[in-house]
């Protein structure tokens, strides 16, 4: 019984001692060419490498991941917020920029409609106009190894 709660105390104080420190410790820059989940390869495609080499370490100050399906008029009605960053105060704001998006998707024929993702990266300073870069694609995969390619999409805009 003594053994249990010793290592229930030492337990807790390597948790307390964990937090302490991440608490602490300066949060990575956030940029595109340091998230993992954004279209870099698409960007620069988009871009070229020397306009790429420009904006990908902008440290932007937030970003909102939407998927949803792509209906017969190229737009994606009702995207689902797949993740917010840092949290969700910018996500009716991404919503509203996904409205304008128009793809044009790769089909394997029949009735089965592409899936497109969008990205809306918040670039904010203290003078206005602030600007957001909003991209959207068609998913890369339907099922775990068929690719389908896509189109791409990208705007900046200023809010």
């Amino acid at each position: 019984m003594r053994n249990i709660i010793n290592a229930l105390l030492i337990s807790t104080v390597l948790l307390a001692l964990a937090g302490c420190q991440s608490s602490s410790s300066k949060p990575t820059p956030v940029t595109l060419a340091t998230n993992p989940n954004s279209p870099n390869n698409l960007i620069q495609q988009f871009y070229g490498t020397a306009q790429w080499n420009r904006i990908k370490d902008m440290k932007y100050d937030g970003f909102v991941i939407m998927r949803g399906v792509i209906a017969d008029n190229r737009t994606i009605p009702n995207p689902r917020i797949i993740k917010s960053y840092p949290d969700n105060s910018r996500d009716m704001m991404a919503l509203d920029f996904a409205k304008d998006i128009r793809i044009t998707p790769v089909t394997v024929g029949g009735r089965i409609r592409g899936s497109g993702e969008i990205y809306v990266y918040f670039y904010e300073t203290k003078l206005p106009p602030r600007e957001a870069l909003v991209i959207a694609k068609q998913q890369d995969t339907i099922g775990p190894t068929v690719s389908i390619g896509g189109t791409f999409y990208l705007i900046t805009v200023a809010y």
